[in-house]
């Protein structure tokens, strides 16, 4: 399928995938305040266990956050770019790359820091976090759930993940447990790590050929 608004000599292997991102054709106004409740839990939830997980020293936590961050970031672009051009949705998907790739290599820096001298968690803030991410995701999912059908897709790539999930936050309840029964710091470290270098590998993935094709939109306008 070729993304919107482009014609036929712009049909180029690097646009394969590109794109379908941010392309919202025919958004109904139920769709449109689903949208809008989405970003509204997931931004929350971005500050929520942002601020919990500094509260508690959990580097899990606030590795999870960075996937709420995402979620409001890839709804709130692709309501604000909703029937334009290349260029303007190349620049979306930039633009949220570079978000995600500074967040996410925050997160990850500073839980490699915290290698060094780890201290313990306070597994039960963790875990009470955790559960609410859970519960905010499956509201964001229930909240999408009538409007599957009208739904396109918004990825860069066939295999990026495109709506809200709970496997981040059934991370973190899992990981407050392990942190409880060892009394140790080390498995809220090791998800924090793996967790923010899979959302750091997966911004720069997609950063470099947005901003390729926003460059190349201008070019060819």
């Amino acid at each position: 399928m070729k993304p919107h608004n482009q014609s036929p000599g712009q049909n180029r292997p690097r646009d394969r995938h590109l794109f379908d991102l941010l392309e919202l054709r025919g958004l109904t106004s139920g769709h449109r305040a689903a949208l809008w409740a989405v970003i509204a839990i997931a931004g929350s939830m971005f500050v929520i266990e942002t601020a919990a997980g500094h509260f508690c020293g959990s580097h899990a936590l606030r590795a999870d956050a960075l996937d709420f961050l995402s979620d409001a970031l890839l709804y709130g672009l692709s309501l604000s770019v909703l029937g334009k051009g290349i260029r303007a949705r190349a620049g979306g998907a930039a633009l949220k790359a570079g978000i995600m790739c500074l967040a996410s290599a925050w997160v990850l820096g500073s839980a490699l820091y915290h290698f060094e001298a780890p201290a313990l968690p306070h597994a039960g803030i963790m875990g009470l976090f955790g559960a609410l991410g859970i519960i905010s995701n499956l509201a964001c999912i229930t909240i999408l759930a009538p409007h599957t059908g009208e739904r396109r897709v918004f990825r860069l790539y066939e295999d990026e993940k495109t709506g809200p999930d709970i496997l981040g936050s059934s991370a973190v309840v899992v990981t407050s447990a392990a942190v409880w029964m060892l009394q140790s710091p080390w498995p809220d470290l090791l998800i924090a790590v793996l967790a923010s270098a899979q959302l750091l590998w997966l911004a720069a993935r997609t950063l470099r050929p947005a901003l390729v094709a926003y460059q190349g939109s201008d070019r060819e306008s």
